[in-house]
């Protein structure tokens, strides 16, 4: 494989870059030719309809989808190869493990072992993945579950545990692998509407006061535009619009965004 061009990119800092990603699942088209730059540090929320191809777009970053063609750069590592020079060899499944070690994903669902505890949930990972001293990780765990404010309930399971309360764990548990790039997959689709305030909040505060990059799929238009510095809106598989997140609410009214973003504010009204 050549990698666009005679030399691999040599970005610094933890920088983010889809290049021409297309995904197929069979005859369908996913993601058609996406590229996407996401700067060190910086947050950028993905909106737009249902079935638009956005978490897949996610998916195909860390590698829990394998795009059909395209590269996906996080800083300097191509995933999902092995480089030396221009040429890139597909590496194996364990290795795009340890790469996607680096990044880490908040889903829909909360995926917590149901058998562990909120503490143990979120140690799981560092000890059994990185091998670190569970002693040393637990202090961490401690204070990433206060850091969510959950330090009270670190020996809840979830069934004890609202939707919220699960997604924080999740939260934590994903900041516990000490991530270079945390990803968002729609976080409060699957919680009931009294509880979404909670996680959005913790995310907002992750967003103030973290240097991490960020990419969140998210339905809640407020919240992207408080977090982002840029919004991203897909359709159809295609990005058709990257803009600076204050500018979300200027779009002109029939453009495509501008309808998108109407629809979305009078369903709230009505």
């Amino acid at each position: 494989m050549v990698i666009n061009g005679a030399e691999a990119p040599k970005p610094a800092g933890t920088d983010v870059r889809l290049i021409s990603v297309t995904k197929k699942f069979g005859e369908r088209t996913v993601l058609k030719n996406v590229s996407l730059s996401v700067a060190p540090g910086e947050v950028v929320s993905i909106i737009g309809p249902s079935g638009s191809g956005k978490s897949t777009l996610l998916r195909c970053v860390n590698r829990l989808e394998t795009p059909t063609s395209g590269e996906v750069w996080i800083g300097d590592t191509l995933i999902g190869f092995a480089t030396r020079g221009n040429e890139a060899t597909p590496l194996t499944e364990r290795e795009v493990a340890r790469q996607r070690q680096n990044v880490g994903m908040v889903f829909q669902q909360f995926h917590l072992f149901r058998h562990r505890t909120a503490l143990e949930n979120v140690m799981e990972a560092p000890v059994t993945v990185l091998k670190r001293k569970p002693d040393i990780v637990r202090q961490e765990a401690m204070e990433l579950l206060a850091q969510v404010g959950l330090a009270n309930l670190a020996g809840s399971y979830p069934s004890q545990l609202s939707g919220g309360e699960q997604q924080r764990v999740a939260i934590a548990r994903a900041l516990a692998m000490r991530p270079e790039v945390l990803l968002f997959d729609e976080p409060t689709s699957a919680l009931d509407p009294e509880r979404v305030g909670e996680v959005l909040n913790v995310i907002r505060q992750l967003t103030r006061h973290s240097n991490m990059t960020m990419m969140i799929v998210t339905h809640e238009l407020d919240f992207a535009r408080d977090v982002s510095q840029r919004i991203a809106f897909m359709e159809d598989g295609e990005l058709l619009n990257l803009i600076a997140a204050a500018d979300l609410l200027r779009q002109p009214p029939d453009s495509r965004l501008g309808k998108f973003v109407g629809q979305i504010y009078s369903s709230r009204e009505t």
